[in-house]
Protein backbone atom coordinates (compact mmCIF):
# COMPACT_ATOMS: atom_id res chain seq x y z
CA UNK A 1 0.00 0.00 0.00
CA UNK A 2 0.99 3.57 0.06
CA UNK A 3 3.87 4.75 2.05
CA UNK A 4 2.74 7.30 4.78
CA UNK A 5 4.47 9.86 6.81
CA UNK A 6 2.73 11.20 10.30
CA UNK A 7 2.64 14.05 11.89
CA UNK A 8 0.82 14.34 15.78
CA UNK A 9 -0.53 16.48 18.53
CA UNK A 10 -1.03 15.03 22.04
CA UNK A 11 -2.04 11.90 20.02
CA UNK A 12 -2.92 8.15 20.91
CA UNK A 13 -1.68 6.10 17.87
CA UNK A 14 -3.36 2.98 19.90
CA UNK A 15 -6.62 5.19 19.38
CA UNK A 16 -6.25 6.90 15.87
CA UNK A 17 -4.20 5.35 12.71
CA UNK A 18 -4.09 5.66 9.24
CA UNK A 19 -3.46 2.22 7.24
CA UNK A 20 -4.45 0.57 3.85
CA UNK A 21 -6.35 3.61 2.71
CA UNK A 22 -8.65 4.35 5.52
CA UNK A 23 -8.59 5.99 9.01
CA UNK A 24 -9.41 3.98 12.14
CA UNK A 25 -10.29 5.33 15.45
CA UNK A 26 -10.18 2.70 18.24
CA UNK A 27 -11.79 4.48 20.98
CA UNK A 28 -15.40 3.42 22.42
CA UNK A 29 -16.50 6.41 19.76
CA UNK A 30 -19.87 6.05 17.39
CA UNK A 31 -18.79 6.70 14.03
CA UNK A 32 -19.83 10.17 13.57
CA UNK A 33 -17.33 11.19 16.10
CA UNK A 34 -14.22 10.77 13.61
CA UNK A 35 -14.54 13.04 10.79
CA UNK A 36 -11.74 13.66 8.18
CA UNK A 37 -10.65 16.91 6.50
CA UNK A 38 -8.32 17.89 3.32
CA UNK A 39 -5.09 19.45 4.48
CA UNK A 40 -3.30 19.83 7.62
CA UNK A 41 -5.75 21.26 10.39
CA UNK A 42 -3.59 20.42 12.96
CA UNK A 43 -4.01 23.76 14.92
CA UNK A 44 -7.20 25.05 13.72
CA UNK A 45 -10.30 24.04 15.91
CA UNK A 46 -12.42 23.42 13.00
CA UNK A 47 -12.05 22.35 9.13
CA UNK A 48 -13.95 22.70 6.03
CA UNK A 49 -15.08 18.65 5.71
CA UNK A 50 -13.73 16.52 3.16
CA UNK A 51 -16.46 15.82 1.06
CA UNK A 52 -17.84 12.90 2.96
CA UNK A 53 -17.16 9.29 1.67
CA UNK A 54 -18.97 6.05 3.37
CA UNK A 55 -17.99 5.87 7.00
CA UNK A 56 -18.55 2.64 8.37
CA UNK A 57 -19.60 2.29 11.97
CA UNK A 58 -18.76 -0.71 14.07
CA UNK A 59 -19.06 -1.42 18.07
CA UNK A 60 -16.21 -0.32 19.42
CA UNK A 61 -14.12 1.81 16.20
CA UNK A 62 -15.06 4.10 13.93
CA UNK A 63 -13.80 3.77 10.19
CA UNK A 64 -13.48 6.50 7.38
CA UNK A 65 -13.30 4.62 4.20
CA UNK A 66 -13.44 7.55 1.20
CA UNK A 67 -15.51 6.78 -1.53
CA UNK A 68 -12.90 7.70 -3.65
CA UNK A 69 -9.08 6.81 -2.61
CA UNK A 70 -7.09 9.15 -0.46
CA UNK A 71 -4.87 10.51 -3.24
CA UNK A 72 -1.08 10.48 -2.79
CA UNK A 73 1.35 13.29 -2.20
CA UNK A 74 -1.77 14.84 0.12
CA UNK A 75 -1.84 15.34 3.39
CA UNK A 76 -5.42 15.03 5.71
CA UNK A 77 -6.95 15.73 8.89
CA UNK A 78 -8.57 13.07 11.23
CA UNK A 79 -10.15 14.32 14.16
CA UNK A 80 -11.42 12.05 16.87
CA UNK A 81 -12.89 14.01 19.78
CA UNK A 82 -9.75 15.13 21.16
CA UNK A 83 -7.59 12.67 19.22
CA UNK A 84 -6.09 14.85 16.09
CA UNK A 85 -4.02 13.02 13.38
CA UNK A 86 -2.29 14.82 10.46
CA UNK A 87 -0.90 11.97 7.38
CA UNK A 88 0.34 12.54 3.93
CA UNK A 89 -0.29 9.57 1.71
CA UNK A 90 3.32 9.53 0.43
CA UNK A 91 3.85 8.84 -3.49
CA UNK A 92 6.55 5.47 -3.97
CA UNK A 93 10.09 6.98 -5.42
CA UNK A 94 9.62 4.87 -8.21
CA UNK A 95 6.29 6.88 -9.42
CA UNK A 96 6.64 8.37 -12.77
CA UNK A 97 4.74 11.73 -12.65
CA UNK A 98 3.37 13.14 -15.61
CA UNK A 99 4.38 15.93 -17.65
CA UNK A 100 3.83 18.11 -20.56
CA UNK A 101 5.27 16.28 -23.46
CA UNK A 102 4.36 18.98 -26.63
CA UNK A 103 2.42 22.60 -26.89
CA UNK A 104 0.82 23.26 -30.40
CA UNK A 105 0.93 25.59 -32.09
CA UNK A 106 4.55 25.15 -31.85
CA UNK A 107 5.73 28.85 -33.20
CA UNK A 108 6.70 31.53 -31.19
CA UNK A 109 4.89 33.83 -33.31
CA UNK A 110 1.08 33.54 -33.33
CA UNK A 111 -1.45 35.25 -35.32
CA UNK A 112 -3.44 37.98 -32.92
CA UNK A 113 -6.83 35.82 -33.45
CA UNK A 114 -5.65 32.86 -32.52
CA UNK A 115 -8.14 30.36 -31.81
CA UNK A 116 -7.00 26.73 -30.55
CA UNK A 117 -3.77 25.34 -28.10
CA UNK A 118 -3.48 21.55 -28.05
CA UNK A 119 -1.05 20.38 -24.66
CA UNK A 120 -0.07 17.10 -25.03
CA UNK A 121 0.96 14.45 -21.69
CA UNK A 122 3.05 11.79 -21.10
CA UNK A 123 0.29 9.83 -19.53
CA UNK A 124 -3.54 9.84 -18.60
CA UNK A 125 -5.06 12.98 -16.90
CA UNK A 126 -7.52 13.84 -14.37
CA UNK A 127 -10.25 16.48 -15.17
CA UNK A 128 -10.76 20.00 -13.74
CA UNK A 129 -7.27 21.00 -16.05
CA UNK A 130 -8.33 24.29 -17.12
CA UNK A 131 -8.43 25.79 -13.92
CA UNK A 132 -4.76 24.94 -13.89
CA UNK A 133 -3.95 26.69 -16.99
CA UNK A 134 -4.48 30.33 -17.53
CA UNK A 135 -2.96 32.84 -20.27
CA UNK A 136 -0.45 35.59 -18.86
CA UNK A 137 -0.05 39.31 -20.42
CA UNK A 138 3.53 40.94 -20.51
CA UNK A 139 2.78 42.57 -17.04
CA UNK A 140 2.84 39.08 -15.66
CA UNK A 141 -1.22 38.90 -14.71
CA UNK A 142 -3.28 36.33 -16.49
CA UNK A 143 -5.74 37.93 -19.12
CA UNK A 144 -9.32 38.15 -18.17
CA UNK A 145 -11.55 35.53 -19.65
CA UNK A 146 -8.50 34.75 -22.20
CA UNK A 147 -9.51 30.90 -22.14
CA UNK A 148 -12.99 29.37 -22.87
CA UNK A 149 -13.29 27.21 -19.05
CA UNK A 150 -16.69 26.92 -18.93
CA UNK A 151 -17.50 24.49 -21.12
CA UNK A 152 -16.65 20.51 -20.89
CA UNK A 153 -12.86 19.33 -21.28
CA UNK A 154 -12.01 18.97 -24.71
CA UNK A 155 -9.36 15.31 -24.07
CA UNK A 156 -8.43 12.80 -26.36
CA UNK A 157 -9.79 9.20 -26.12
CA UNK A 158 -6.53 8.21 -23.94
CA UNK A 159 -7.16 11.89 -22.14
CA UNK A 160 -3.31 12.41 -22.95
CA UNK A 161 -4.29 15.36 -25.49
CA UNK A 162 -6.28 18.47 -24.21
CA UNK A 163 -7.73 20.91 -26.24
CA UNK A 164 -7.78 24.65 -24.95
CA UNK A 165 -10.05 27.18 -27.04
CA UNK A 166 -9.60 31.09 -26.24
CA UNK A 167 -12.85 32.98 -25.83
CA UNK A 168 -14.17 33.14 -29.22
CA UNK A 169 -16.94 35.86 -28.34
CA UNK A 170 -13.74 38.06 -27.64
CA UNK A 171 -12.12 36.99 -31.09
CA UNK A 172 -15.34 37.68 -33.41
CA UNK A 173 -15.91 40.65 -34.33
CA UNK A 174 -19.13 42.15 -33.57
CA UNK A 175 -20.29 40.08 -30.48
CA UNK A 176 -21.15 41.11 -27.27
CA UNK A 177 -17.10 39.99 -25.50
CA UNK A 178 -15.18 41.10 -28.34
CA UNK A 179 -17.28 45.20 -28.00
CA UNK A 180 -17.26 45.13 -23.98
CA UNK A 181 -13.47 43.50 -23.52
CA UNK A 182 -11.90 43.73 -26.68
CA UNK A 183 -9.82 41.36 -28.52
CA UNK A 184 -7.67 38.67 -26.32
CA UNK A 185 -4.30 39.35 -28.30
CA UNK A 186 -2.64 42.64 -29.01
CA UNK A 187 -0.20 42.47 -31.92
CA UNK A 188 3.29 43.18 -31.18
CA UNK A 189 2.90 42.19 -27.54
CA UNK A 190 3.85 39.05 -25.55
CA UNK A 191 2.04 36.36 -23.84
CA UNK A 192 2.35 33.28 -21.82
CA UNK A 193 0.33 30.19 -21.84
CA UNK A 194 1.00 28.80 -17.93
CA UNK A 195 -0.03 25.27 -17.07
CA UNK A 196 0.07 24.74 -13.60
CA UNK A 197 2.09 22.39 -11.42
CA UNK A 198 -1.13 21.59 -9.77
CA UNK A 199 -2.40 20.38 -12.80
CA UNK A 200 -3.02 15.95 -11.41
CA UNK A 201 -2.52 12.98 -13.98
CA UNK A 202 -5.18 10.24 -13.87
CA UNK A 203 -3.98 8.79 -10.11
CA UNK A 204 -4.50 12.63 -8.67
CA UNK A 205 -0.65 13.22 -8.70
CA UNK A 206 0.43 17.17 -9.51
CA UNK A 207 2.46 17.14 -12.69
CA UNK A 208 6.25 17.56 -12.30
CA UNK A 209 6.51 21.05 -13.13
CA UNK A 210 5.18 24.34 -14.32
CA UNK A 211 5.13 24.73 -17.91
CA UNK A 212 4.99 27.90 -20.08
CA UNK A 213 4.74 28.66 -23.72
CA UNK A 214 5.77 31.97 -24.48
CA UNK A 215 4.92 34.09 -27.98
CA UNK A 216 4.72 37.06 -29.71
CA UNK A 217 1.84 38.10 -31.67
CA UNK A 218 1.49 39.26 -35.35
CA UNK A 219 -1.61 40.63 -37.34
CA UNK A 220 -4.94 38.57 -37.72
CA UNK A 221 -5.14 36.06 -39.85
CA UNK A 222 -8.18 36.35 -42.23
CA UNK A 223 -7.60 34.29 -45.45
CA UNK A 224 -8.66 30.97 -45.81
CA UNK A 225 -6.17 27.97 -46.68
CA UNK A 226 -5.97 26.88 -49.95
CA UNK A 227 -5.09 23.16 -50.55
CA UNK A 228 -4.42 23.65 -54.39
CA UNK A 229 -0.82 25.50 -52.70
CA UNK A 230 -0.18 22.56 -50.50
CA UNK A 231 3.46 20.79 -52.04
CA UNK A 232 2.93 16.81 -52.06
CA UNK A 233 6.17 15.23 -51.51
CA UNK A 234 5.71 11.21 -52.70
CA UNK A 235 7.94 8.40 -51.17
CA UNK A 236 9.07 5.40 -53.03
CA UNK A 237 7.13 2.31 -53.73
CA UNK A 238 8.46 -0.66 -51.57
CA UNK A 239 9.43 1.15 -48.81
CA UNK A 240 7.55 2.80 -45.40
CA UNK A 241 8.83 6.48 -46.24
CA UNK A 242 6.36 9.25 -45.42
CA UNK A 243 4.17 11.42 -47.57
CA UNK A 244 5.29 14.28 -46.41
CA UNK A 245 2.58 17.72 -46.93
CA UNK A 246 3.73 21.63 -46.74
CA UNK A 247 1.02 23.63 -46.21
CA UNK A 248 2.69 26.74 -46.83
CA UNK A 249 1.14 27.83 -43.31
CA UNK A 250 0.83 26.42 -40.03
CA UNK A 251 -2.18 24.40 -39.04
CA UNK A 252 -4.11 23.48 -36.83
CA UNK A 253 -2.73 20.61 -34.84
CA UNK A 254 -5.83 18.86 -33.78
CA UNK A 255 -7.70 18.99 -37.10
CA UNK A 256 -4.80 18.06 -39.28
CA UNK A 257 -4.02 14.77 -37.28
CA UNK A 258 -7.75 13.66 -37.33
CA UNK A 259 -9.21 15.40 -40.71
CA UNK A 260 -6.74 13.91 -43.39
CA UNK A 261 -6.96 10.40 -44.61
CA UNK A 262 -4.79 8.76 -47.71
CA UNK A 263 -6.84 6.55 -49.67
CA UNK A 264 -6.07 3.73 -52.33
CA UNK A 265 -7.87 2.94 -55.80
CA UNK A 266 -10.97 1.25 -53.84
CA UNK A 267 -11.20 4.27 -51.80
CA UNK A 268 -9.81 2.29 -48.53
CA UNK A 269 -8.14 4.18 -45.70
CA UNK A 270 -4.35 3.32 -45.71
CA UNK A 271 -3.40 2.60 -42.19
CA UNK A 272 -0.54 4.73 -40.79
CA UNK A 273 0.82 7.31 -38.29
CA UNK A 274 0.31 11.22 -38.69
CA UNK A 275 3.14 13.55 -37.71
CA UNK A 276 3.36 17.52 -37.44
CA UNK A 277 6.38 18.89 -38.31
CA UNK A 278 8.55 22.07 -39.21
CA UNK A 279 6.13 24.41 -37.04
CA UNK A 280 3.09 23.02 -37.82
CA UNK A 281 3.82 23.95 -41.29
CA UNK A 282 4.14 20.07 -42.22
CA UNK A 283 2.65 16.86 -41.69
CA UNK A 284 4.44 13.10 -42.26
CA UNK A 285 2.24 10.16 -42.91
CA UNK A 286 3.98 6.88 -42.52
CA UNK A 287 2.57 4.09 -43.55
CA UNK A 288 1.96 1.09 -41.68
CA UNK A 289 2.90 -1.61 -44.45
CA UNK A 290 5.15 -0.79 -47.78
CA UNK A 291 3.82 1.40 -50.20
CA UNK A 292 2.68 -0.53 -53.28
CA UNK A 293 2.46 1.01 -56.59
CA UNK A 294 -0.48 2.91 -57.72
CA UNK A 295 -2.88 5.92 -57.11
CA UNK A 296 -3.82 6.71 -54.37
CA UNK A 297 -5.19 9.99 -53.00
CA UNK A 298 -4.79 12.70 -50.28
CA UNK A 299 -8.18 12.96 -48.64
CA UNK A 300 -9.15 16.16 -46.71
CA UNK A 301 -12.12 16.89 -44.82
CA UNK A 302 -13.27 20.73 -45.09
CA UNK A 303 -13.26 21.30 -41.51
CA UNK A 304 -9.58 21.47 -41.31
CA UNK A 305 -8.50 24.62 -40.05
CA UNK A 306 -5.74 27.45 -39.77
CA UNK A 307 -4.37 28.53 -36.40
CA UNK A 308 -7.69 31.35 -36.47
CA UNK A 309 -9.91 28.98 -37.17
CA UNK A 310 -10.59 29.15 -40.62
CA UNK A 311 -11.38 26.07 -42.76
CA UNK A 312 -11.38 25.66 -46.66
CA UNK A 313 -14.78 26.86 -47.06
CA UNK A 314 -15.17 29.60 -44.50
CA UNK A 315 -13.14 32.07 -42.50
CA UNK A 316 -13.87 31.88 -38.56
CA UNK A 317 -14.49 35.54 -38.21
CA UNK A 318 -17.04 36.57 -41.48
CA UNK A 319 -19.83 38.83 -41.22
CA UNK A 320 -22.37 36.11 -42.46
CA UNK A 321 -25.16 38.97 -44.12
CA UNK A 322 -21.72 39.74 -46.46
CA UNK A 323 -20.43 36.53 -47.39
CA UNK A 324 -21.24 35.60 -50.78
CA UNK A 325 -23.11 31.97 -50.91
CA UNK A 326 -21.17 29.36 -52.05
CA UNK A 327 -21.40 25.20 -52.44
CA UNK A 328 -19.77 23.69 -49.99
CA UNK A 329 -18.00 20.29 -50.24
CA UNK A 330 -17.39 17.83 -47.55
CA UNK A 331 -14.10 16.39 -48.66
CA UNK A 332 -11.32 17.38 -51.30
CA UNK A 333 -8.65 15.41 -53.15
CA UNK A 334 -4.90 15.40 -54.06
CA UNK A 335 -4.16 12.92 -56.30
CA UNK A 336 -1.04 10.72 -55.44
CA UNK A 337 1.10 8.50 -57.69
CA UNK A 338 3.70 6.00 -55.96
CA UNK A 339 6.10 4.20 -58.42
Amino acid sequence: MFGLSLFSQALSFQQLSYADGRVICNAKHKAHDLKVYFGNHSHEKSASILPLPSIEGKQKEATFIPTLPFSMGETYTAVCQDQVLVFTVAIPSDYERASVTAIYPSQAILPANQLKFYIQFSQPMATQAYTHIDLIDKNGEPVYRAILKEIPELWSENRQLLCVWLEPGRIKQGLGPNEKLGTILKEGEGYTLKISVDLRDAQGIKIKEEVTKRFTVKADDRAKPNYKNWNVAIPKSDSREAIKISFNEAMDYGSVISLLNIENEASKIIKGTWEVNEKDSKVYFYPESNWQKGNYKLAINTRIEDLAGNNLNRLFDQDIKKQAIIEEVEVVYIDVTIE
